[in-house]
Order: C-alpha cells, then sequence, then structure tokens
C-alpha cells in the first residue's frame, strides 16, 4: 500500500489532490515506511490496521474524486441517451405512438424540460469545479435522475394502443 500509493499519488491520482494534500500523505507514507522497517516487525495486528486506516483516511478522498471524474462521463452519456429517446418519442408522428394524446406528451416533454435544465446545472457545477475539489456530484445521482426520467416516461411511451 505504501508504494502503490506513492506512485498513485503521482501518477493517476495526482491530479485530483492538492499540493497541501499531497505533501503530508507523502510525508506519512514516508514515516509509515521508515516504520515498518524498523518497529514495525514487531507490532500486532492492530497497531497495523490503525495505521492503514489513518493513512486511507488521507486518501480515500482524493481516490473517491478519481473514481467520480472517471464514473460521471458515462452517466451522463447515459442520461443524454436517454432523454434524446425520449425527445425523439415526444417529438414523433410515427404510427406506433399515434394513440398517446398530447397532453401525455406535454408530460414528457416537460419532464425532459426539467431533467435537461438539472443536468445543465450540473455540467457547470462540474466544469467550475476544479478536481482536486470534492465531487459537486456522484455518478450514482446522475443514474437515479435516468431511472426517474424513465418512471416518468417509460409508462407513457409503452401505453398500449386502444382496443378497436
Amino acid at each position: 500500500t505504501i508504494y502503490s500509493m506513492r506512485d498513485k499519488l503521482s501518477q493517476e491520482l495526482s491530479a485530483y489532490a492538492s499540493e497541501d494534500e499531497k505533501s503530508p500523505i507523502l510525508a506519512m507514507l514516508t514515516q509509515l515506511e521508515e516504520w515498518l522497517y524498523e518497529d514495525g516487525m514487531d507490532t500486532d495486528k492492530a497497531t497495523y490496521e490503525a495505521k492503514y486506516k489513518e493513512l486511507m483516511d488521507k486518501c480515500d478522498p482524493i481516490v473517491l474524486r478519481e473514481r467520480e471524474a472517471s464514473l460521471r462521463p458515462d452517466a451522463i452519456a447515459e442520461l443524454k441517451k436517454t432523454m434524446e429517446r425520449y425527445a425523439e418519442f415526444a417529438g414523433s408522428s410515427d404510427e406506433r405512438y399515434a394513440h398517446i394524446e398530447a397532453e401525455d406528451r406535454a408530460k414528457v416533454t416537460s419532464e425532459l424540460e426539467r431533467t435537461k435544465t438539472w443536468l445543465d446545472d450540473v455540467e457547470a457545477k462540474i466544469a467550475a469545479s476544479p478536481s482536486t475539489a470534492d465531487p459537486v456530484i456522484m455518478a450514482s445521482e446522475i443514474t437515479l435522475k435516468v431511472g426517474s426520467l424513465t418512471t416518468v416516461c417509460d409508462p407513457i411511451m409503452r401505453k398500449p394502443k386502444p382496443a378497436p
């Protein structure tokens, strides 16, 4: 963990940690390495676990930033794809959807507008937030938005044709 975290801080996690965060962590890693080779050989498991937890408490926020930064683009793309599908439906004159009333289509359009406003706001916050700051939104929240959009729009889109 000591060597891998040092490597990660200088490589893939580097953009997600400020110098003010990296310096104490790197110092801690050096101290832990020295401790491991000196006193660490004769220490009990609880002490190892406590030192590991102390290290991870400092590193976990940085790891979270990197993970969320890598997950968010796919979550946003999925939301946009879902929005496009429902927008096509709402504006479609396809015979399959001819039985769906304008009022129902308006509900879909309204939900799409709310979702677009929300997404525009989220994307602006993401763009304005430095990579070294905690995530302004989690990918899971964006995925939940896909679910809520689907919950509103799917029953309308899949409404069966009335019997002749």
